[in-house]
């Protein structure tokens, strides 16, 4: 993805989408980039007026959120720009990471130790999840969007269960901060639908990866991995 222009800076954010071949990132420079990855282009360019902090790209590639310290901001993705279509103001956060469900019908948000949960199309809170000790850093939603993982800057991950909003699964990974998490995507025999595997893959702050499986197991890497998204 190079050729076609790169951050300078730093990647900030990067999403997928699932219906369409594209990837979406946000750079420490203020820009979003949406890129057709298999035809190595960048599609479009859009520079933000001020600093975010997190955007996450909807399954069906037409918009995207984009988190800010005070507020997420819902974008439809148009052929040359980005258009605002819904503002949901938020009380001000330095730490904020946002994520669309796999099926794309809610989205969740962090504001430090919280997380809530959000109607896509109505923006109406679903509910809270509560018990990190530490900054939330990265969120991913598990199969068929019954739970949701949570990485925290201790290196702490959770597992909540959306029906009734409970903790049901914790794990650690010792002296990182779980600032990036991904679920692998496995093709169901029968169907050509892809669905999410119980492996999950961490990123820490200083550029290691994980997996976990049961058990917390390091993955070689050339480079230092700064964000991981699962590509269909």
């Amino acid at each position: 993805l190079l050729v076609s222009g790169a951050h300078a800076g730093g990647v900030v954010g990067l999403s997928c989408a699932v219906a369409k071949p594209i990837v979406c990132a946000l750079g420490a420079d203020g820009l979003v980039r949406v890129w057709d990855f298999r035809r190595r282009q960048c599609q479009l360019m859009h520079r933000l007026d001020e600093a975010a902090l997190d955007l996450a790209m909807h399954p069906d590639g037409l918009r995207m959120l984009i988190a800010f310290r005070d507020a997420v901001i819902t974008y439809n993705i148009s052929l040359r720009e980005l258009l605002i279509t819904h503002h949901l103001a938020l009380s001000r956060s330095s730490h904020r990471v946002v994520r669309y469900s796999n099926g794309g019908q809610l989205y969740a948000v962090t504001s430090l130790h919280e997380i809530d949960v959000f109607c896509t199309f109505s923006h109406t809170q679903l509910g809270s999840l509560r018990g990190h000790a530490a900054p939330v850093a990265s969120l991913n939603w598990g199969p068929l969007d019954g739970t949701l993982d949570s990485g925290a800057t201790d290196g702490m991950v959770y597992t909540w269960q959306l029906r009734g909003m409970v903790r049901v699964e914790e794990q650690r990974v010792k002296g990182t901060q779980a600032v990036g998490l991904a679920r692998l995507l496995t093709q169901q025999a029968d169907t050509e639908s892809l669905v999410p595997e119980e492996t999950v893959l961490v990123v820490g702050a200083e550029g290691a990866m994980h997996k976990l499986d049961g058990a917390v197991e390091p993955i070689d890497v050339a480079e230092p991995v700064s964000a991981v998204c699962a590509l269909p």
